[in-house]
């Protein structure tokens, strides 16, 4: 069984876990998240990270996701 402080750890790697909520909600409805765009995801800011958050129960497919990643 993992510990706490481990799963933190792992957790905070990632823009202080940010961008893991989004990227498993995303997994969750889509059964499938390609690893460019799991690598997009993590590049975005906070605020993009939280609107793609609620966004997703929007979503009708994966490509409405390139919208946010758009420089």
């Amino acid at each position: 069984m993992k510990k706490v402080h481990d799963v933190l750890q792992v957790v905070s790697k990632d823009a202080d876990g940010k961008a893991e909520l989004p990227i498993s909600m995303l997994v969750k409805k889509f059964k499938y998240l390609p690893n460019s765009y799991k690598e997009n995801i993590k590049r975005l800011s906070e605020e993009t990270l939280d609107l793609i958050a609620t966004d997703v129960f929007d979503m009708k497919n994966l490509d409405e996701l390139k919208r946010y990643f758009v420089k």
